[in-house]
């Protein structure tokens, strides 16, 4: 019987630098809505978290745009336009690879 190793990597603070990610994500959200409707986001944000156990940040949109429709297409920019790919970490395309050419990989989020 053969047993293939696999590797599972996780996204947050594991490949992608989320700390940061969030933070530029957040001064993204404030530039777009103001601090106030940044808050009113954040709080959104914690109650989707609180009711899914997980963020979902379309969710999050979705819910924040039902009382505030002018922003809903901004914030649907802000987050699918947010570079994700300049918070990567910068030795992860080398780890991928060599875990890669001993197994199966999966990223989780």
């Amino acid at each position: 019987m053969v047993t293939e190793l696999a590797f599972l990597f996780d996204c947050d603070n594991t490949l992608i630098d989320n700390d940061a990610a969030k933070e530029e994500f957040g001064r993204r959200v404030e530039v777009t809505l103001g601090a106030t409707g940044a808050a009113a986001f954040w709080s959104t944000y914690e109650a989707v978290r609180a009711e899914r156990t997980v963020v979902d940040i379309p969710a999050t949109i979705s819910r924040f745009a039902a009382e505030y429709k002018e922003s809903q297409e901004s914030l649907r920019r802000v987050f699918f336009d947010f570079p994700f790919a300049n918070f990567v970490y910068a030795e992860v395309p080398r780890v991928l690879q060599h875990a890669r050419a001993m197994g199966s990989v999966a990223v989780l989020s």
